[in-house]
């Protein structure tokens, strides 16, 4: 069986990586959640093009959301990563700078255990500094930052992210990939389906849980649920 120490020893074999990803399946792309949005929902906002349906949602999100919100966002991309952290599809890729938490989400759900998964390491060579960057639409390239811990879960979670450019009209988001416009290298581990019992035993053991990384009221009660196995 798989264990958490020899996963560190096939990540670390990986040589230099900066940005970790957990999926539950290992056929799931890395494209972002608004290159997966279907056809029925973009028919309902009547847009001509991914750009315009961006717009849409984050404008809907903004307007009913900066009442919500204790620390209002600066920019546009702060915007975005608060629409990403409760669930509105965006062109932002969650990642972790740690494998550990990034393992978690490749295990954490009992319904998929029966499906392989996979930890993905990149090493992404064009970062930058969220502060210092407002304009989510100057670069024509994907590129990774760090988010200076804007909320609790992107704290807990170690958070940093790959932003990716809108293509024209509806074309093909661009997936992550080795030697793909900022990721220098890009290895997997894959995780059989057989091994996620145990390493989310593990990393619970650890306090790698839904209640550590969701440091609210959504992560305590899933917690709970997982605990009682409902």
């Amino acid at each position: 069986m798989i264990e958490i120490t020899e996963f560190l020893k096939a990540i670390d074999s990986f040589g230099y990586v900066n940005y970790y990803r957990g999926h539950a399946d290992v056929n799931w792309k890395l494209i972002p959640s608004l290159a997966r949005t279907q056809a029925s929902s973009i028919n309902v906002w009547n847009c001509s093009q991914w750009a315009d349906l961006e717009v849409e949602i984050l404008r809907a999100f903004e307007k009913h959301g900066c009442s919500i919100i204790e620390t209002p966002p600066r920019n546009q991309l702060e915007w975005l990563i608060h629409a990403q952290h409760h669930g509105l599809p965006t062109r932002l890729l969650d990642w972790s700078s740690n494998p550990l938490k990034a393992l978690f989400f490749a295990v954490e759900n009992p319904a998929l255990d029966h499906l392989d998964g996979v930890v993905f390491g990149a090493s992404v060579v064009t970062n930058f500094v969220m502060d210092k960057y407002v304009e989510i639409n100057q670069h024509n390239k994907i590129i990774g930052f760090h988010s200076s811990s804007l909320n609790k879960r992107v704290a807990a979670q170690e958070g940093c992210f790959t932003l990716t450019p809108i293509p024209d009209g509806w074309g093909k988001f661009v997936e992550v990939e080795e030697n793909n416009l900022s990721v220098d290298y890009l290895g997997k581990y894959e995780i059989p389906k057989e091994h996620k019992p145990v390493l989310r035993k593990q990393l619970k053991t650890l306090g790698i849980t839904h209640q550590f990384l969701f440091p609210d009221l959504d992560g305590l009660a899933m917690s709970i649920k997982r605990d009682f196995g409902l």
